[in-house]
């Protein structure tokens, strides 16, 4: 999912304002013989594919393909800094006899996405042990943390068995990350090399470099190569998503994300599928538009046939041809789960947001899409941080999930739909029917039959019921937690930075800074991560059900328009599956109560508030605290009477 390049360019710059839960601090070491390595608590991008020239005869090289982070070097204003990337033998005999053209590099940031590294010189080198044969000064943007694109003077012709290394130098600026890359730390170490000198040692360092792959994956630049003599048919797999589950024996789909790393359109592969406990078959897929050079895009293999059954089954695909011709690719391993029969599979987004928030109605368009679109399998609660809404117990969720920033989202407690980046609204339709797709084409595991009553005709305490089943004997700890969700709460004030921006937002670019907001399936009370105590028995069997009580105070729930969640979740935190009910006596208000409570009365008088007719009585201020019926200071309250709200004002 990529915005054009000014698109981007703005929202990085707006980034500026992004609102993060934490910020990782640049080391203040001054060390410059073994610098530490320090990332930047700033919202990852994704680099934008150059455009080449001449696409009959250039392509784009580099080994990013997903998010860019930054990183510090611990390095001082006194010294200088040269940072690059190694270039793997092979792919330099891939591209040998070809020119590179153009360079790519991400420009140095602070914490405020400015830059005040103003000049680099390019190198080029055909090892670190001898002086570059190739320099060029450039001029940087100011803008930091965006894509600066160079011509060089002199196009550089890669040789055919020589070593490749490409990076750029410049004098260091405190407070200035300077290390882009992608945080894949498997890759090798060479992929991402750097070495600090005084700033008083003009010539280019022979010795001392560092190898930091391991520690921050690849070096973020981009070559335009250019030639008669370009790779056909190179991919790369980046990633590998099995079904959620296969039934023994039948054929099932695999998708893979196919990265096109040569020159000529990738329109077909074949893959060798080895399944745990059965034999390699080999299949091929075609995409269902050719993926140029530098895109990905993802294939759906079929006849994906796993024999065995049981939890977390391992299956490898390696990839060994593109567009019909032998390929030598590299082997990725998934896991998934192998069972007989099973229950339709719902899926369920946790969302973490705030009004305070400027990016965040970005997850609040895309969760009302979702309601009106996707209303019964794909379950929402939307978890607020930092304002009245909150709900504190929740934030463990994004914790476990590995989720820093608002907005922020988790899908079944296992997927990261990246809601921190720059998307566009139907961008994000369509990553919601991905999602769907990839979780409801498979059936699940496990099943909960949920039902609650009200505790003494009040909705502030519920009395849970469910029923538990799965569909093989599994022998670990599964969990089973509850969630409270209201709708229609507020309005409250949605700060906007979208307002007037040039991006489809479902209208939110339209609106003002600061929007009177409704909210949805605003997270009421939940207990708890990563389940209830004594939920479950740790060893469970096909076919019987497990039945769970359990009494849950709601907290600031305010209304009869809430819902009830029951999440099942597996040892590892992941959702095996979710169900919600509705209150029955959603969206009764207090013209429409039962004739039990007609007598009830509520009145307000010399700071106390009175109420005549009704057996449960809890009293809020707006911003949810429940407070005494007495001693009150003037303003406005919510009363809330044998389940049924009403709004008071005190004089």
């Amino acid at each position: 999912h990529l915005l054009s390049r000014r698109q981007r360019q703005m929202c990085i710059r707006d980034r500026k304002k992004t609102l993060l839960l934490s910020a990782a601090i640049m080391a203040a070491s001054t060390v410059f013989a073994a610098p530490g390595i320090t990332k930047a608590g700033l919202q990852p991008m994704r680099m934008s594919t150059p455009a080449v020239s001449r696409a009959d005869e250039s392509m784009i090289f580099s080994y990013v393909s997903g998010e860019v982070q930054m990183y510090g070097l611990g390095a001082s204003a006194k010294q200088h800094v040269y940072t690059g990337t190694t270039i793997d033998p092979a792919d330099v005999e891939a591209l040998a006899g070809n020119s590179i053209t153009n360079l790519t590099f991400i420009a140095p940031t602070n914490q405020n996405y400015q830059n005040q590294i103003k000049t680099a010189t390019i190198f080029i080198s055909e090892g670190l042990d001898k002086a570059p044969v190739y320099t060029q000064d450039v001029s940087l943007s100011s803008d930091g943390y965006i894509e600066n694109l160079f011509e060089l003077n002199t196009p550089y012709v890669i040789q055919s068995g020589k070593p490749l290394i490409i990076g750029w130098t410049f004098d260091m600026v405190n407070g200035m990350y300077i290390l882009p890359a992608d945080g894949d730390t498997s890759v090798p170490k060479e992929r991402t090399v750097f070495a600090v000198t005084n700033a008083s040692e003009t010539a280019f360092p022979t010795s001392g470099w560092q190898e930091a792959g391991d520690q921050c994956g690849n070096f973020a630049l981009y070559m335009t190569v250019t030639g008669d003599k370009l790779p056909q048919n190179r991919a790369k797999l980046l990633s590998l998503t099995p079904n959620a589950s296969y039934q023994p024996n039948v054929d099932g789909a695999i998708n893979l994300s196919v990265l096109n790393t040569g020159a000529n359109p990738v329109s077909s592969i074949k893959v060798k599928v080895t399944p745990e406990g059965g034999s390699a078959t080999e299949l091929t897929a075609t995409a269902d538009t050719p993926i140029k050079n530098m895109e990905s895009a993802t294939v759906k293999v079929n006849g994906v046939k796993m024999p065995t059954v049981g939890l977390n089954k391992k299956m490898d695909v390696e990839l060994v041809e593109v567009n019909g011709a032998a390929y030598n690719g590299a082997t990725l391993s998934g896991t998934t789960n192998v069972f007989e029969g099973g229950w339709d599979a719902n899926l369920i987004i946790e969302e973490i947001t705030g009004t305070w928030c400027g990016w965040c109605p970005r997850g609040y368009a895309w969760l009302e899409y979702i309601r009106d679109t996707y209303p019964d399998r794909f379950l929402r609660v939307a978890a607020h941080n930092g304002d009245v809404m909150e709900v504190s117990s929740y934030n463990t969720v994004f914790t476990h999930a590995g989720i820093k920033g608002l907005p922020g989202a988790v899908i079944n407690r296992k997927y990261d739909p990246q809601l921190g980046l720059s998307f566009t609204f139907p961008q994000l339709k369509d990553m919601a029917k991905y999602y769907l797709d990839l979780i409801t084409s498979s059936n699940s595991y496990g099943n909960v039959d949920l039902k609650f009553t009200e505790v003494d005709g009040s909705f502030a305490k519920l009395a849970i019921s469910a029923d538990v089943e799965f569909a093989l004997d599994i022998d670990e700890q599964n969990y089973i937690s509850f969630v409270v969700t209201e709708d229609n709460v507020g309005p409250y004030k949605q700060t906007n930075y979208y307002a007037g921006q040039n991006i489809d937002m479902d209208g939110w670019e339209s609106k003002g800074r600061s929007v009177s907001t409704i909210y949805n399936d605003v997270a009421r009370a939940f207990e708890r991560y990563p389940g209830i105590k004594n939920g479950l028995p740790k060893t469970v069997k096909k076919g019987e059900k497990y039945h769970v009580d359990y009494e849950l105070e709601t907290g600031k729930l305010a209304s009869n328009s809430y819902n009830v969640i029951a999440i099942l979740t597996n040892k590892q935190g992941e959702v095996i599956n979710a169900t919600l009910v509705k209150s029955p006596k959603y969206g009764v208000g207090i013209n429409t109560i039962d004739t039990d409570v007609e007598n009830v009365t509520v009145n307000a008088a010399n700071g106390a508030i009175n109420v005549n007719g009704a057996s449960n009585v809890a009293v809020y201020t707006l911003d949810g605290r429940r407070v005494a019926m007495n001693g009150l200071t003037a303003g406005l309250y919510i009363v809330v009477a044998d389940g049924q709200s009403y709004k008071v004002v005190v004089r």
